[in-house]
């Protein structure tokens, strides 16, 4: 039976894999990163790595080696140095990355629940299209996920160990790249710090835990806060884009301060909406460049969909919608009101819909049985993830949108597949007893 159980998993995972690196070759022969939007920056910083080496002198740090973290840089010059130009490389390694992360859910849904649900969750994240839709980019996405889910996987062995292990420099280890992957996810070490303090063991091994956690995240740290004070002369966590929470405590030079998380993108005034309606305006008024406005958001002016600048509800509200929204059918506004999205075509409405959107339902059934099942640990670990996540991106990351919500899709999928798991079984016990009864 095991042996059996070994064979099912290898032959998710291969099929995993395949569905990707087909997906990463079509890529590559689509040229698809002539339409790279940061990932080109973070190929400029990738040349300038091999060019100039970490520290570069300039006072210009709204550049790409400021804004962007270093890990994908730092990878994609590797990658330059090795094979040169061709992106083949990275869309196959991303192609690896994504089947991991489905072998991932597999195995954290193993530390829950039964051995079904757990092969469900895993055949379901192998299709599922939200985890293979950025294999053909320069990885962040790929790498993002496959690095939460690996630190929320030894944070789990880390919690169950009653002893200090190899488990828990991973879990530092994993969740330092993770956080010089993204900056934003250095926000997360207060839950993956909090994470620590359940299961069984005592409170003073607890601590124990989390002092060796958090040293251990600054000795990882280091080195980059070393180039980061010779590149800048200041004390800069990641990017430029963290001095907006470090600036709370540190006075920073104002040119380290350069990232607006709230952009000012208030471009119509009343007279102006009227302009662009009567088609007399066909640029942003208040962008450097004159950047076109989209005919698409012409249209919805004209059709009445006006823009207009977001209260503070109005804008939770809108951070909220886009990082869980299921499905979207109308074009709206998002940020501070005035940056246009269309709606989703058909086919992004039925893959997300039926992929994510099912799900979700059911994700609330499971929560509610392993509430009434007192499955405390389960239930701690993956509501603090999602309320957390969702915290920080409301309230912190005005630009946030679906794609943002990706990393915790494992916790949808597992907990959905659950929910399905237990409304069959329920449904299936009626059944038997109502045969009974006959």
């Amino acid at each position: 039976m095991k042996n059996l159980n070994s064979k099912i998993i290898l032959l998710i995972f291969i099929v995993a894999l395949i569905i990707r690196v087909i997906v990463g070759v079509y890529s590559y022969k689509n040229e698809v990163w002539h339409s790279f939007g940061d990932d080109n920056g973070r190929v400029a910083f990738a040349k300038s790595i091999i060019d100039n080496g970490f520290v570069v002198e300039t006072d210009d740090f709204y550049r790409s080696e400021s804004i962007f973290a270093p890990v994908i840089p730092i990878a994609l010059a590797l990658k330059i140095v090795i094979f040169g130009d061709n992106w083949l490389p990275i869309f196959i390694l991303n192609a690896i990355l994504g089947a991991m992360s489905c072998l991932l859910i597999y195995y954290i849904s193993l530390r829950f629940f039964n051995r079904e649900v757990s092969l469900i969750a895993f055949t379901w994240a192998a299709f599922y299209p939200n985890f293979i839709r950025y294999i053909g980019t320069a990885g962040n996405e790929p790498l993002i996920v496959f690095l939460f889910a690996l630190s929320v996987f030894f944070a789990i062995k880390s919690i169950k160990i009653k002893k200090i292990s190899y488990n828990l420099f991973l879990y530092s280890f994993f969740f330092t790249l993770l956080f010089h992957t993204d900056e934003r996810y250095i926000s997360f070490s207060v839950l993956f710090t909090l994470l620590l303090f359940l299961g069984d063991c005592n409170l003073k091994f607890k601590l124990r835990k989390i002092l060796v956690f958090i040293v251990l995240i600054i000795i990882l740290s280091t080195p980059w806060l070393i180039r980061n004070y010779l590149y800048y002369d200041d004390f800069v966590l990641i990017t430029t884009r963290t001095t907006s929470l470090t600036s709370k405590f540190i006075n920073h030079k104002e040119s380290t301060k350069v990232f607006d998380h709230e952009p000012n993108n208030a471009y119509f005034s009343p007279a102006l909406i009227d302009s662009v309606q009567m088609g007399l305006l066909t640029y942003y008024p208040k962008t450097k460049d004159k950047t076109p406005i989209r005919p698409a958001q012409v249209e919805a002016m004209k059709a009445g969909n006006i823009p207009h600048t977001f209260n503070n509800i109005e804008k939770i509200f809108s951070r909220i919608n886009y990082l869980w929204m299921p499905f979207k059918f109308t074009d709206n506004y998002r940020i501070t009101g005035f940056t246009f999205v269309n709606k989703w075509s058909l086919k992004h409405n039925l893959l997300t819909g039926l992929s994510y959107g099912l799900l979700l339902p059911f994700m609330l059934l499971a929560l509610i049985d392993l509430i009434k099942k007192k499955r405390w640990m389960a239930v701690t670990l993956f509501t603090s993830i999602m309320l957390y996540h969702t915290f920080i991106h409301v309230a912190f990351i005005p630009y946030t949108r679906d794609r943002y919500r990706h990393p915790i899709d494992f916790v949808v999928i597992i907990l959905g597949i659950y929910g399905i798991f237990f409304v069959y079984q329920y449904i299936n016990n009626q059944i038997q007893t109502k045969n009974r009864l006959i």
